[in-house]
């Protein structure tokens, strides 16, 4: 997950119609019809510390002064405490992330008005899917997962961060394991290249009937501390291992069961989530562009801890469908009903470059309210520790795959 705290301010780029109607309720920035040619856009976001005080946050202002002014980046507005927008000419970005990497996360602006999506579907229960789902397994959950953060025997990966693309022990690893685990499995397999410094997007298709298309997505890139390190220790068990091996998990059932859907289902992984949503933002304007019919995006992002009570599922409000959000509610009280399903406050994930982009959409998260996981973003983000709960990623994972035959249609 890339950003944790993002609801006091709403980004919207060239449609001033839309921000004079949103600014009774939001404090919005306008960028307007910026020259998107040259230049990109960031907003800048400083985390909060375990021990934050009012030294830190000038700390925070002061070193993010010094990392622009060595990218020549401009700033066009800063908060009095926690937030800067900047414009930094195109091909200085990753030379941005560098410079304020320190407890900072950069989230892209899209170059394009934001366009709200809309969510149509009738919720019929199926006689098929309570068999689908329980084949869910917490083995299977925890053999993915350890693979992926390097705690298992087998495994050398010591970062998933996405330009570690040149470390021996980086994403490619991860990237090739994924690649080849859904190959055998049947599913017809692409690597979808968008930056020549970072591992690419892995897109795997279950062909339905029909052209309309669910997508699953999580992001099987990490991050430590610094979100542009290709060496620094970045296990990524929670963020967002779990939501990769969720979706793993549901590669296998499709698999074992053969099930036939009505539509196709692309499950995605993406790269380059924690620099800004930069892999799905491609891979999300890739889909609008070729006019293909998506039904629904769901993204399963930090699903598994739980250091004490019953699991729980929290759609975050950010890039959420109501529609959608209504639907997924219904449908998991029918098949999963020992879930509750809340909401939650937490932000951004990689539904967010599908909902700008006028798709329905909506996220998987772990709990309601803030942040729980103390090792959010840290190299301590591991399998093996207090918190860590595959029940709370199995139940999650039961309530995605039963989403998910529900809305493509299972008919076997």
């Amino acid at each position: 997950m890339s950003l944790g705290r993002y609801r006091g301010m709403v980004l919207f780029v060239g449609d001033e119609e839309l921000c004079d109607m949103m600014r009774e309720t939001f404090r919005v920035f306008d960028l307007g019809m910026y020259n998107s040619e040259r230049y990109e856009y960031f907003m800048l976001h400083r985390t909060e510390l375990e021990r934050d005080t009012k030294s830190t946050s000038q700390v925070w202002r002061a070193s993010v002064t010094k990392g622009l002014a060595s990218v020549t980046a401009k700033t066009l507005y800063e908060d009095d405490v926690d937030r800067v927008i900047v414009s930094v000419q195109k091909g200085n970005s990753r030379g941005l992330m560098k410079a304020v990497a320190w407890n900072t996360d950069v989230v892209a602006v899209l170059d394009q008005p934001m366009i709200v999506p809309t969510f149509e579907r009738e919720f019929t229960p199926n006689a098929v899917i309570p068999d689908l789902i329980s084949q869910v397994s917490e083995a299977e959950l925890r053999l993915f997962l350890e693979y992926l953060t390097g705690e298992a025997i087998a495994s050398n990966i010591t970062t998933r961060n996405s330009y570690s693309v040149t470390t021996p022990t980086g994403i490619l690893i991860a990237q090739a394991y994924i690649q080849n685990y859904l190959i055998q499995l049947g599913f017809q397999v692409e690597l979808h290249s968008f930056r020549n410094d970072m591992a690419n997007n892995i897109v795997a298709v279950w062909p339905g009937q029909t052209g309309e298309i669910v997508v699953l997505g999580t992001h099987y890139d990490s991050r430590g501390t610094l979100n542009a390190s290709p060496t620094q220790p970045a296990p990524g068990a929670n963020d967002d291992g779990s939501g990769t091996a969720m979706l793993l998990e549901i590669a296998r059932i499709i698999s074992a069961s053969g099930a036939l859907f009505s539509m196709t289902i692309h499950l995605n992984f993406y790269a380059g989530e924690e620099q800004g949503l930069i892999g799905s933002g491609v891979l999300a304007q890739r889909y609008l562009d070729r006019n293909e019919q998506l039904a629904a995006m769901l993204q399963a992002d930090m699903t598994a801890y739980r250091l004490t009570g019953q699991p729980e599922l929290a759609i975050p409000f950010d890039s959420a469908t109501d529609s959608l959000v209504d639907y997924v509610t219904r449908v998991v009280g029918e098949y999963v009903p020992e879930l509750p399903v809340g909401r939650t406050t937490v932000c951004c994930s990689d539904q967010r470059s599908f909902f700008q982009r006028g798709f329905p959409a909506l996220q998987f998260f772990e709990n309601t309210g803030p942040i729980q996981d103390p090792q959010y973003h840290n190299s301590n983000d591991v399998v093996n520790r207090a918190g860590f709960s595959f029940l709370q990623m199995a139940e999650q994972t039961k309530a995605l795959l039963a989403v998910t035959a529900e809305l493509a249609e299972v008919v076997n």
